[in-house]
């Protein structure tokens, strides 16, 4: 999950961070334009994240930062479909959120940023069908059975990745619906891409946090809630950002009906013992089975893993409490 490369590009405007005050005033500051490159600032360290931007278009992506008891918000631009409108929104939704000091902007980030170049097509395809498939991140609560138009059963993919699986499963079950959840923009380009290939009406995505999107969701209505390889976070230091951890898996499987079941998958010995730790805490499941449905086809990230030595390990638990 290495970030991209800068190549060449020695034509990029700097950069603001904003800081906001407690009376709204946003006074700002230009920050080096460097990968990398590190600055002072109020006795604190501070770091800028760059990526080119293609084909004339500026896109910009929010970063929150903690500096001298004030929040930041650093603007970056990458490239990726031109969305100026979207992103216009996002960065005001986060503006204001930060301004009103609304409890999930304390959320602690679970993933890696990436920003990647959409090729041509593969973006001409994202920006024709993200309006239609797209469930919004942040909003009022969803009722999926409204969203799919039907009552079947609906599953939701926590970190769709490359997007394989999601077309898969949804091409093999097109009488189940699936939410796939990402916030990378890449992966969710793959999928809207498989939906207009295999004809599917049994898919939407979700270009976000499932920490934040999880409070859109009605409590107890899913069928299946899949994470299947999150990123590990390795080191000691960064375990509290794993997506299965004791303060995350009450909030993230609310949304999960009495019966339903939670599938995880990783080749980390490690995160599997802490996630079986923390969904033991929650006293809402069953003890955990090992158990690799038919259907989970193998991804590039877990092939990747299987030729390094590390075997994957399939989990699921069901639900068995209301609370």
């Amino acid at each position: 999950m290495e970030g991209d490369r800068i190549a060449g590009d020695h034509h990029r405007p700097s950069i603001l961070v904003h800081e906001f005050g407690a009376n709204g005033d946003v006074p700002s500051r230009h920050v080096p334009r460097n990968l990398g490159e590190k600055r002072q600032c109020a006795g604190e360290r501070s770091r800028t994240h760059l990526a080119p931007t293609g084909a004339g278009h500026h896109d910009l992506a929010v970063v929150r930062h903690r500096v001298v008891g004030q929040h930041h918000l650093q603007l970056n631009r990458h490239h990726g479909p031109p969305n100026s409108k979207v992103s216009g929104e996002r960065i005001a939704r986060y503006r204001d959120a930060v301004l009103r000091g609304d409890s999930e902007n304390q959320l602690v980030r679970t993933f890696r940023p990436r920003r990647r170049r959409l090729g041509a097509e593969i973006g001409a395809v994202y920006e024709s069908l993200i309006d239609r498939y797209r469930i919004d991140e942040v909003g009022d609560r969803v009722d999926l059975g409204s969203v799919f138009g039907d009552r079947r059963p609906v599953m939701l993919e926590i970190g769709c990745g490359r997007g394989d699986l999601a077309v898969s499963f949804a091409t093999q079950h097109r009488n189940v619906n699936l939410v796939a959840i990402d916030v990378h923009t890449r992966g969710i380009a793959n999928i809207l891409d498989g939906v207009r290939t295999n004809e599917l009406t049994n898919v939407r995505v979700v270009e976000g946090d499932a920490q934040v999107f999880a409070r859109r969701l009605t409590p107890r209505t899913l069928d299946e809630i899949w994470v299947f390889f999150p990123d590990p976070w390795p080191k000691i230091r960064h375990r509290n950002r794993r997506l299965l951890r004791d303060d995350l898996v009450l909030p993230l499987t609310d949304s999960l009906r009495v019966g339903g079941v939670l599938r995880f998958a990783t080749d980390i010995d490690d995160y599997a013992r802490t996630a079986t730790r923390a969904i033991a805490a929650s006293k809402r499941f069953s003890e955990p089975r090992h158990e690799r449905p038919e259907w989970r086809i193998e991804t590039v990230f877990e092939r990747r893993g299987r030729l390094e030595g590390r075997p994957s390990i399939d989990l699921c638990w069901t639900r068995i409490s209301e609370s």
